[in-house]
């Protein structure tokens, strides 16, 4: 087939590059019906670069990111490449070797990403090597069930419930102990529930409760009005409606804690040695 000939006399370089591409588009797709001019190993003919556009070479991995992104993952677009006959795979070269020549003439035509993109592919690009990485060394650590038991045991301190307690209470300001005095007094029936801005708090661990309330909840009854007690925050009214002790967490219980801790003491021993 012969290609339509363009003219290029004291053209711009704008000009120049929008002929030469041009001049590519064609060449690719006049090439899959010239004559044979050298096959690649998937049988379809290389395409010629233009004067002024970089050699664009085009593998079969080039073609299966390129429906992966289109199909949404690596595995499905594998499955379709497999099923795909010749003349599909040429008609998906033509298309990637049309979208990295248009990227090429963006380039010399001095369009960019803006920072914003650049930075959001760039830590794209950092979170898949994380991910892989962290895949890699995870199948490359032993993290069955026995070598995971044995790490537990051998760092029991770190798995240990300081305790929790389930509790309600109603926080009234530091000017209104008599008024939570008195409530605490009309409570003989009536559930602290009922009392106006009560909140019931869910199973909290002892660490993080404050510490002018936290001696009172781990010692008090279960589903006894207590207080008021002074805090910073006000005159407390509290019941406490469960309470768990201290004590080591059952293997089962922290699995998934032990696997993670595993795995992060794998990632620092990595980084270690390449230090």
């Amino acid at each position: 087939m012969k290609l339509p000939s363009i003219q290029i006399r004291s053209l711009s370089t704008r000009s120049k590059f929008v002929a030469a591409l041009l001049t590519a588009l064609l060449m690719m797709a006049s090439s899959l019906d010239a004559a044979p001019m050298g096959i690649s190993p998937m049988g379809i003919p290389p395409v010629r670069s233009s004067p002024v556009l970089s050699p664009i070479a085009v593998d079969d991995e080039d073609l299966i990111t390129l429906l992966s992104l289109n199909l949404g993952g690596r595995d499905v677009a594998v499955a379709a490449w497999s099923n795909m006959s010749l003349s599909e795979k040429r008609s998906l070269r033509d298309q990637a070797v049309r979208i990295a020549v248009m990227a090429q003439g963006a380039e010399l035509e001095g369009l960019s990403l803006s920072p914003d993109v650049m930075r959001t592919l760039r830590w794209g690009a950092y979170s898949f090597l994380a991910d892989a990485w962290e895949k890699k060394i995870a199948f490359e650590t032993d993290l069955s069930e026995a070598t995971l038991r044995s790490f537990y045991e051998a760092n029991r301190q770190r798995y240990m419930d300081s305790g929790a307690v389930r509790y309600r209470n109603v926080v009234y300001q530091a000017s209104q102990q008599d008024v939570a005095s008195r409530v605490k007094t009309g409570l003989k029936n009536t559930p602290l529930s009922q009392v106006k801005n009560c909140v019931t708090v869910g199973w909290t661990e002892f660490d993080s409760i404050d510490p002018f309330l936290v001696d009172a909840l781990r010692i008090s009854p279960v589903g006894v009005v207590m207080g008021p007690i002074g805090t910073p925050a006000g005159y407390v009214l509290y019941e406490v409606l469960e309470r768990r002790k201290e004590g080591p967490i059952p293997f089962e219980k922290c699995e998934s804690r032990v696997r993670e801790d595993m795995m992060r003491a794998a990632i620092m021993e990595r980084l270690e040695k390449l230090e």
